[in-house]
C-alpha cells in the first residue's frame, strides 16, 4: 500500500506487529494532523478491521473504498477527518492471504474465534490488534468498531451486532441502509449472538472493552436479493461503494441527535417510519 506524500497530514502507517511468517501487519491511523495536539487528541475513535479469513478478498475490497474515501479530498471526507481518528487494521491474516489459506492463519486456526485470549505467539496480529484498541480507548472514546468480512451462503450486504435488548444497536445498521438502499438489507442482519461465536472479533470487543456499536459487516460472494442491482454479480466497484456508504454512514451518525425526551428506541422507530415514508 502506497501512502502518497500529499496524504502526510492525513494518514499514519506503521507496523502492528510481525507474524508467525515473519509478515508485518500494518495499522493505519486517519485523520486531520495539521491542528493542535489538543485538537486530536478531543476526537473520538473509530477502529475498523479486515481480512481476518484469507479468502474473504471482498472484504480488503471495502477495506479499500473506506481508504480510498478517508484520504479523498471530498468535503464530507474532510469533515470526518476533522472529528473522528479512524484505526484501520486492512489485513489481520496476512499469513493466510500470502500462503493461500481460506479461513485459518499458519496456526491452523479460525483467527476469529481466539480474540477472548489470543496468544501473543501464536496469535500476534490478534494479541496486538487487541492491546492497540486497549491504548487507544486510554487516550478518547471508542464509538463504534466493524469488522470486515464476506459471505458465501447468504445475499446482499448486512451487518451482525450483539445481544442487546435495546434498539440503539439498531441504529447504525438502519442509517447503513438508508446510505446504501441497492444492496445492503437490514431485513438480514442479525443482533443475537450464537455460541460459536461468542469469541468472535465484535462480541469480544463489546464485552471486554465496552464499546457499545460494535459489528460485522459481512458482503455477499453472491449479488443482492432484490432492487437494480438483483441476481448480478457485485463487482469489487460494488464493494469499494460499501466501503464508502460505510464512511458516510459514520458521519450520519454524527448528525443524528436525539430529539427531547426521545429514547434511542424511539429514535430508531423514526428513522424507519422516514424510510417509509420516503418509499411511498
Amino acid at each position: 500500500m502506497c501512502i502518497r506524500d500529499r496524504n502526510q497530514d492525513r494518514v499514519r502507517r506503521r507496523v502492528l506487529c510481525q507474524t508467525l511468517a515473519g509478515n508485518s501487519c500494518d495499522v493505519l491511523t486517519i485523520s486531520s494532523f495539521t491542528g493542535e495536539s489538543h485538537t486530536l487528541k478531543s476526537r473520538r475513535g473509530v477502529v475498523l478491521t479486515a481480512r481476518v479469513h484469507p479468502g474473504e478478498s471482498n472484504a480488503s475490497w471495502m477495506m479499500k473504498g473506506v481508504i480510498d474515501f478517508l484520504l479523498s479530498d471530498s468535503a464530507e471526507a474532510e469533515e470526518l477527518r476533522e472529528s473522528f481518528v479512524f484505526r484501520l487494521v486492512p489485513m489481520l491474516n496476512p499469513d493466510g492471504v500470502v500462503n493461500g489459506n481460506y479461513r485459518c492463519g499458519l496456526s491452523g486456526q479460525d483467527l476469529n474465534r481466539v480474540w477472548e485470549k489470543p496468544s501473543r505467539s501464536v496469535n500476534p496480529t490478534i494479541y496486538y490488534t487487541k492491546l492497540m484498541l486497549k491504548r487507544f480507548l486510554e487516550d478518547r472514546e471508542v464509538v463504534l468498531f466493524v469488522d470486515l468480512h464476506g459471505h458465501s451462503r447468504k445475499k446482499d450486504c448486512f451487518m451482525y451486532g450483539c445481544e442487546s435488548r435495546s434498539l440503539q444497536e439498531r441504529i447504525f445498521p438502519s442509517i447503513m441502509a438508508e446510505q446504501c438502499p441497492d444492496f445492503f438489507r437490514l431485513s438480514s442482519c442479525s443482533f443475537a449472538v450464537q455460541k460459536s461465536k461468542a469469541r468472535a472479533a465484535r462480541v469480544v470487543v463489546n464485552k471486554q472493552f465496552n464499546i457499545r456499536s460494535c459489528y460485522t459487516l459481512e458482503a455477499s460472494f453472491s449479488a443482492a436479493s432484490q432492487g437494480p442491482l438483483a441476481g448480478l454479480q457485485f463487482t469489487t466497484q460494488n464493494y469499494e461503494q460499501m466501503g464508502r456508504s460505510l464512511c458516510h454512514s459514520v458521519l450520519a451518525v454524527s448528525y443524528t441527535h436525539l430529539r427531547a425526551h426521545e429514547t434511542p428506541e424511539h429514535l430508531v422507530c423514526r428513522l424507519l417510519l422516514e424510510k417509509k415514508k420516503k418509499r411511498s
